[in-house]
């Protein structure tokens, strides 16, 4: 009999202890454990940056598949005269297709330093592809560390194809409980060697750019469904929890209703019958060309709840934004009151959008003109009585020659596959056709890396004459390297010759700062002081 205990003990145990082996065992080649959102940058002691790894979170195998937050240098230590932002969302607050300076970290930022040059206002963000609620509660905690003066955020439209969606290929949940189960149990080396597993095969031969949207093919959710409620019944929960969250910590949230293509996107998968998006989009048409504009509104609207492809956040998100806004004390930045006020017949098309829910150069700078105002009215951050006028702002927003080609190429990737395209279509870089052209297609197709294109794109600005384009260049390449000194000093330089003084002056006081005998930077300073010159 006490053989047999022991053997019937013996069998229960080994099986943990060969699996707590393999667990250790993968924990010792880097699999296991909880990725940190933001770390040490490398070589710069003193400053943190996201981490590139945080999506192995949820999808340990996608790090390849450019799901990453923009790596943006801040202080670990926050200055005493800073002011922190921190930008939460998925793909359209980071700035698909644009990138860094096109998501509202980039827009907002680079307008605020202009109105507070000598203020140290970071602008930290946190988006990325392909998350939705649950990632978003998932970093709060993490983001309180930092002690943000304020957080912004824009998210929804991945409530349910990102990750732990009710309709997601990348880690479906049906309930709340299932994907908190899943959250923890991806700090499993087991869990994550699986994952990796699983992924690699999924994305085999995928594109970056499209394997998110072929990742949702065929998950269809039809309106009013129970998975439809799931995915409004967890956004609305998981946005409870999150501004909770900050309302309990003291930090003001700024939360932006949202935007999508509803006048120039048919659905992408419809029913059928008179009740089908379909039908109401074709209503939507009707209404539209007979001049009966709020007709047209709510067709487009009910055809956009009723596309059964949801990469467009429905109706219902919008209501439950105000409404927990007002619960939890937030700040409503009504975005898409914005960009009704300034689309035609305030019916949201392409002319502010790039495709579903992206927008494009002048929809990004709308959004971020959104929260902008948001702050301004708030009195937040210090005197905007120097703030440059909107249409400024307009002309000086933060993308180059090479951005708007790029994001050219994205456009004509994306829309060449699905679901965009039935079947997908074979996509090819077009040959350049101009020396710019050149750089974009030399960096898209990795021959070239950012830094290096944008110093052969200074130089191109320069010898054409275009100061003020290369300005723009100079600034952008010196937000990116804040603590090196080439940058910097260019971006001074320019900044002087442009008659920007109050900017010039913030990017070669951080050279005098690590230099202070730069001869070059001490010229250019006493040029750009107040006084020396007229402003």
């Amino acid at each position: 009999m006490e053989r047999r205990r022991l053997f019937f003990g013996a069998s229960l145990v080994l099986p943990i202890l060969v699996l707590l082996a393999l667990e250790l065992a993968l924990r010792g080649i880097g699999l296991g454990g909880r990725v940190p959102l933001f770390i040490e940058a490398p070589d710069l002691p003193g400053r943190l940056v996201a981490s590139p790894d945080v999506m192995r979170r949820y999808l340990p195998a996608t790090t390849q598949l450019a799901a990453v937050i923009e790596p943006i240098l801040f202080w670990k230590e926050k200055p005493e005269n800073g002011y922190r932002i921190v930008i939460q969302g998925g793909s359209t607050a980071a700035g698909f297709p644009y990138g860094r300076w096109g998501g509202l970290a980039g827009m907002l930022g680079d307008r605020l330093e202009t109105v507070f040059p000598g203020r140290e206002v970071e602008v930290i963000t946190t988006a990325m592809a392909a998350v939705n609620s649950y990632t978003l509660v998932d970093l709060a905690d993490e983001i309180i560390e930092i002690r943000p003066d304020a957080v912004l955020i824009y998210a929804g439209h991945n409530e349910y194809l990102g990750i732990l969606g009710p309709g997601s290929a990348l880690d479906a949940s049906t309930s709340q409980l299932q994907a908190r189960v899943q959250l923890q149990l991806n700090r499993l080396g087991l869990y994550q060697g699986m994952h990796r597993l699983l992924f690699a095969a999924m994305s085999a031969g995928a594109d970056p750019r499209t394997f998110f949207a072929q990742a949702a093919e065929g998950a269809r959710i039809p309106f009013d469904s129970e998975a439809y409620w799931v995915g409004s019944r967890q956004f609305e929960t998981n946005l409870g929890a999150l501004l909770e969250k900050y309302r309990r910590a003291g930090i003001p949230v700024y939360i932006g209703t949202l935007v999508s293509n509803e006048k120039d996107l048919p659905p992408f998968a419809s029913g059928v019958g008179g009740d089908s998006a379909d039908a109401w989009f074709a209503r939507g048409r009707s209404e539209f060309a007979a001049g009966r504009f709020e007709a047209a509104r709510a067709a487009f609207r009910n055809a956009k709840d009723r596309d059964e492809l949801r990469f467009r956040a429905p109706e219902v998100f919008d209501e439950q934004i105000r409404t927990l806004a007002r619960r939890y004390g937030a700040t409503l930045v009504d975005v898409r009151q914005h960009f009704m006020d300034a689309s035609p017949h305030g019916i949201l098309g392409s002319e502010l959008t790039l495709e579903h829910v992206h927008p494009n150069a002048d929809g990004y700078f709308l959004l971020a003109d959104a929260f902008y105002g948001a702050l301004e009215r708030d009195g937040r951050i210090g005197d905007w009585s120097g703030a440059p006028s909107r249409d400024e702002a307009r002309r000086d927003m933060p993308l180059t020659q090479i951005d708007r080609i790029l994001v050219d190429y994205d456009m004509q990737q994306l829309r060449a596959g699905f679901p965009f395209s039935d079947p997908p279509r074979a996509f090819e870089l077009p040959a350049p056709n101009s020396e710019v052209e050149r750089l974009a297609h030399d960096l898209r197709s990795g021959d070239l890396d950012w830094a290096h294109a944008m110093d052969a794109l200074l130089a191109l600005q320069l010898r054409a004459g275009r100061i003020a384009e290369a300005a723009r260049v100079a600034r952008l390449v010196a937000q990116a390297y804040p603590t090196d000194r080439s940058p910097n000093v260019v971006a001074g330089r320019l900044l002087v010759e442009t008659g920007r003084y109050a900017l010039a002056r913030r990017y070669l006081d951080r050279v005098l700062e690590s230099w202070p005998q730069d001869r070059e930077a001490r010229a250019l300073r006493s040029r750009a002081s107040p006084g020396s010159v007229s402003e």
